[in-house]
C-alpha cells in the first residue's frame, strides 16, 4: 500500500518532466550538465566529510556508553534525542548564533584574537549536519553494540586477548552492519536536507537547494529541478546497492548476547567521561542557544541578551492546538511506520527477491518533500472534493510514512541482521507457523532496534516540515509549521519557544517508550531463548504456537 502510494506521484512527477524536457520547444540551458556535475562534486564533499566525521565519533561515543561504566551513561543516552528533535532551520539559525561573524562563540574568540572564517556555505553546512548525523550514528552503533555476544568477550580475556584487539578484531565486524547502515542514512541525510542549506548555504550549491530552488522559483526551469531529481535517485541508487553488498559481506550471523560485558574503565573513566561531556557540550550548544533565544526580547552584539520575557511561552500554552496537531499526526505516522518498517524488514530479509523495496523507499528520502508532496497533490487531488480536510489529512499522513519509513527501516534492518534467524526457522519446521514464530522468537531480539526506530521515527515524523508546506488541511498546523511561520515574520524567539516546546514534547515521549522498554537485552534474549525451548521440549502446547 505504502509503496504503490509513493510510486503513483514519483511516476507521475517524473514522466511529466521527461515529456516536457523532451517535446519543449526550447533546448536546455546551455549551463545545466557543468553546474551538474559541480553540484553533485559539492554534495559529495558535504556528504562524505559529514559521513566519515560523525562515524569516528559516534563509535568510541557509543562504545563508552554502552559498553563502558563512564558516569551517567544513561543519562547521556537520554540526551541524544535533543539534537535530533531541534528542527534543522532552527538548528541552522543557532548555529549562526553561535559561530557566526557576531556569534557568542565567535565574539569570545574575537577578544583574543582569534577570528573564526565565514560560516556560510560548507563549514556551516557541516557543522549543521554533523549536530543531527552524530547522534543518529550513535543511536544505531549502540543498538548493535548491546547485542554484540558476551562469550566473545569472555573468551577473549580467558586466552589473554587485550580489550583493544577485541574491539578491533571481534567487537567491530559484529557491529559493522550497523556502522554501514548509519553511514548510508548519514550520507543520504546530507545530500536530501533542505534547511541546512537555504539558511546557512550560502553560495555553496548542493542538490536539493538546487532542485528545491528551480522547482519554486517562477524565473528558473521547472525542467531542471526535475533532471536533477532524477540525478539524485540514480545516485542515491547506486549508493544503496554499494552499501547492499558490503552488508552482505561483512554480516556474520552469531546469537545475540545475554546481558553485554561493561568493561570497567579504573583510572580512565574520568578521561572517558571528560570526552563524552565535551561531544555533549558541542552537540547541545546550538539547543541551549535555542533555549536562550526563546526567552529574550532584545539581543544584538553582545555576549548576553539586552531583555527578558517570558512572555512567548504564555502565547504558546494558549494556542494548544499546533501541540496537539502535531502529537496526533507524530504518533499516528510513528506507529505505521513502525509496523510496515517491521514487515517490510522481515519480509527482505527471508525473502531475497524482495529486496527491491529497498530501492523504491530511498526516493522520497533523497528528494525534497516539496517536490514529492507536489506530485502527490497531482496524482491524487483530483480524486477528492476541494475544501475538505480529511483527504488533506489523509495525504499528508501517507506522505509523511512514506518520506520518514526509510530511517526506521534502516534500524530494524540492522537488527534482523544481528538476530539470530535460525531460532525462528528452527520453530517453523517444529510446526509454528510465520506470524507466532516471529512473535515469540524473533521480537524478543529486537526490542532495542525497536525502540530506537520508534524514537527516530517520533523525531523525524514530528519535525516535518516541507510536505506539510504543500499539503497540511484548511485549520491544521503543526508545530513545525507554526516555527516557520514565525521565522517567516522575523519573531525568532517565538519560533524558538516553539522548537523547545516541540524537543519536551518528543522529550517525554522517548521517556516513556525508554519506561516501555527497560528491560535489559539479555531479558529479551533469554525470553526468545526459552520460548524456542519450550516448543522443542514440548513444554508449552503446540496450539499456543499456533495462535489458536
Amino acid at each position: 500500500m505504502v509503496i504503490g502510494f509513493l510510486l503513483v506521484p514519483i511516476v507521475h512527477l517524473l514522466t511529466k518532466g521527461l515529456g516536457s524536457a523532451l517535446t519543449a520547444a526550447e533546448p536546455l540551458p546551455a549551463y545545466l550538465w557543468p553546474h551538474l556535475l559541480n553540484v553533485t562534486k559539492n554534495t559529495f564533499i558535504l556528504g562524505s566529510l559529514a559521513t566519515s566525521i560523525s562515524l569516528l565519533v559516534a563509535l568510541p561515543l557509543a562504545f563508552l556508553l554502552v559498553r563502558t561504566n563512564v558516569f551517567a551513561s544513561r543519562f547521556w543516552l537520554s540526551l541524544l534525542t535533543i539534537p535530533m528533535i531541534t528542527p534543522p532551520f532552527i538548528m541552522a539559525f543557532a548555529v549562526l548564533s553561535l559561530y557566526g561573524r557576531s556569534g557568542i562563540v565567535s565574539l569570545l574568540f574575537q577578544r583574543i584574537g582569534v577570528f573564526f572564517p565565514h560560516i556560510f556555505g560548507l563549514p556551516g553546512l557541516l557543522i549543521n549536519q554533523l549536530i543531527v548525523s552524530i547522534p543518529y550514528a550513535t543511536f544505531i552503533i549502540a543498538a548493535g553494540l548491546q547485542g554484540v555476544p558476551r562469550h566473545i568477550d569472555e573468551t577473549a580475556a580467558s586466552l589473554g586477548t587485550s580489550n583493544m584487539r577485541v574491539l578491533f578484531d571481534l567487537t567491530i565486524p559484529c557491529i559493522s552492519p550497523h556502522i554501514i547502515i548509519s553511514g548510508l542514512m548519514i550520507f543520504l541525510m546530507a545530500i536530501g536536507d533542505i534547511g541546512g542549506p537555504l539558511v546557512i548555504g550560502g553560495g555553496y550549491a548542493v542538490l536539493s537547494s538546487e532542485i528545491y530552488t528551480n522547482f519554486l522559483s517562477l524565473l528558473n526551469d521547472e525542467r531542471v529541478a526535475l533532471i536533477f531529481s532524477l540525478w539524485i535517485i540514480l545516485l542515491s541508487f547506486l549508493l544503496l546497492a554499494v552499501v547492499n553488498r558490503l552488508i552482505r559481506s561483512t554480516t556474520r550471523e552469531y546469537r545475540r548476547g545475554l546481558f553485554p560485558v561493561v568493561y570497567r574503565l579504573g583510572t580512565f573513566r574520568v578521561p572517558a567521561t571528560v570526552f563524552v561531556v565535551i561531544v555533549f557540550v558541542l552537540l547541545l550548544a546550538p539547543f541551549l542557544m535555542t533555549l536562550v533565544q526563546s526567552f529574550i526580547t532584545i539581543w544584538s552584539y553582545d555576549l548576553l541578551p539586552q531583555g527578558w520575557t517570558l512572555l512567548n511561552y504564555k502565547r504558546v500554552f494558549k494556542t494548544p492546538g499546533m501541540l496537539l496537531d502535531t502529537l496526533r499526526m507524530s504518533v499516528l505516522a510513528t506507529s505505521v511506520i513502525v509496523f510496515f518498517g517491521l514487515v517490510l524488514g522481515h519480509t527482505m530479509y527471508f525473502k531475497r527477491a524482495w529486496r527491491f523495496i529497498d530501492y523504491i523507499l530511498v526516493i522520497p528520502f533523497v528528494l525534497p518533500g516539496i517536490v514529492l508532496a507536489v506530485g502527490v497533490l497531482g496524482a491524487y487531488a483530483g480524486f477528492f472534493p476541494q475544501n475538505h480536510p480529511i483527504p488533506f489529512y489523509t495525504l499528508l499522513l501517507f506522505t509523511i510514512i512514506a518520506r520518514r519509513l526509510p530511517f526506521s527501516l534502516k534500524t530494524l534492518e540492522a537488527g534482523f541482521l544481528v538476530a539470530d534467524s535460525r531460532r525462528e526457522e528452527v520453530a517453523r519446521s517444529l510446526g509454528s507457523n510465520q506470524l507466532t514464530s516471529f512473535l515469540h522468537i524473533t521480537l524478543p531480539q529486537m526490542k532495542s532496534f525497536i525502540f530506537a526506530a520508534f524514537i527516530i521515527g517520533l523525531v523525524k515524523t514530528s519535525t516535518e516540515l516541507s510536505a506539510s508546506l504543500i499539503l497540511a488541511p484548511p485549520n491544521w498546523k503543526s508545530l513545525s509549521l507554526g516555527i516557520m511561520h514565525f521565522i517567516d515574520q522575523g519573531q525568532l524567539s517565538m519560533a524558538a519557544a516553539l522548537s523547545i516546546m516541540l524537543v519536551a514534547v518528543v522529550g517525554l515521549g522517548t521517556a516513556l517508550v525508554a519506561f516501555w522498554s527497560q528491560k535489559p537485552v539479555g531479558v529479551e534474549q533469554k525470553q526468545s531463548h526459552d520460548a524456542l525451548e519450550r516448543l522443542i521440549l514440548g513444554r508449552t502446547p503446540m496450539a499456543l504456537y499456533e495462535g489458536s
